[in-house]
C-alpha cells in the first residue's frame, strides 16, 4: 500500500502487509457464514485498494499516485470469485464444475530493501505505533491455486532454479515462495491430477527504483 500525503495534519504514508488478507478474509467468511458479503475497498487507487482492472482514465487516479497504480494490476483477484462464492453460499468447497481451476499469484516489483523507503511506515494500527517497513513487508511471491486436486507449484525467479512447493492435501492450496535475493522475471505454473496451469510470467522483479522509492503495490497475475 502507498497511500497519499492527503493532509497537512497527518502523514497517511504507512504501510499494512496484506499478502495473505484475500485468501483470508475469504476463509472466514465461508467459516463464519454472515448473512451478506460485500467486497469494499477503501480509497481504491490511492490507497492501492483495488479489486478490478485498472481505471480507464487517468483521472481516476489521485494525483501522485500515477507511479504506483499505472501497470500494477489486481484483476486477476476478480477470476477467484467463482470458486469463493460458491464455497460461501454452500460451507463447502464447490465441485470443479462450478469454477475453473486456476492459479493466481502476486508480489511487489521491488525488493523492500532495494530502494529508500522515502517516509514510509508499517504501521499496527492507524496513527499509532510505526516501524520501519522492513518488519511488516515480506519479499515473496504469494500464491493460491483452486484445485480439486493436489497442487504442486513451481516458481522461478530470473535465471535461477525452480523452487518446487507441494500442498499436503487436495483442495485449494495457498502459499508464498521467497525472493530470497533473486531478481528477473517471473515464471509460475502448477500441476494437479495430470494437469497443468501455466506456466504464466510475471514483470521482472527489479533493484532499479523509481525516485518515489520501493512500490509496495502489488503486481496480481494468474492463469
Amino acid at each position: 500500500m502507498n497511500p497519499l500525503l492527503t493532509s497537512q495534519q497527518y502523514n497517511k504514508n504507512w504501510l499494512w502487509r496484506g499478502d495473505d488478507l484475500w485468501h483470508q478474509r475469504w476463509n472466514e467468511v465461508i467459516d463464519l457464514q454472515p448473512e451478506l458479503v460485500e467486497i469494499l475497498t477503501w480509497n481504491d487507487w490511492g490507497e492501492s485498494h483495488y479489486i478490478s482492472p485498472n481505471p480507464v482514465y487517468q483521472s481516476s487516479i489521485p494525483s501522485g499516485a500515477e507511479w504506483y497504480v499505472n501497470s500494477v494490476v489486481h484483476s486477476a483477484w476478480l477470476n477467484d470469485l467463482p470458486y469463493y462464492i460458491q464455497a460461501y453460499k454452500s460451507g463447502t468447497p464447490p465441485p470443479s464444475s462450478q469454477y475453473t481451476e486456476h492459479l493466481t499469484f502476486w508480489y511487489r516489483l521491488n525488493p523492500g530493501s532495494a530502494c529508500p523507503s522515502n517516509g514510509t511506515v508499517c504501521d499496527d494500527t492507524a496513527y499509532q505505533a510505526s516501524y520501519p517497513p522492513g518488519q511488516c513487508n515480506v519479499d515473496a511471491i504469494f500464491f493460491t491455486v483452486f484445485t480439486a486436486g493436489t497442487a504442486s507449484v513451481s516458481v522461478r525467479i530470473g535465471a535461477g532454479a525452480p523452487v518446487t512447493v507441494t500442498a499436503s492435501s487436495p483442495g485449494v492450496f495457498h502459499s508464498s515462495v521467497p525472493f530470497d535475493g533473486r531478481i528477473g522475471g517471473v515464471a509460475i505454473s502448477a500441476t494437479s491430477n495430470g494437469t497443468v496451469l501455466g506456466p504464466v510470467k510475471g514483470p521482472s522483479i527489479t533493484t532499479t527504483c523509481q525516485s518515489q522509492g520501493v512500490n509496495w503495490n502489488a503486481w496480481v497475475g494468474g492463469s
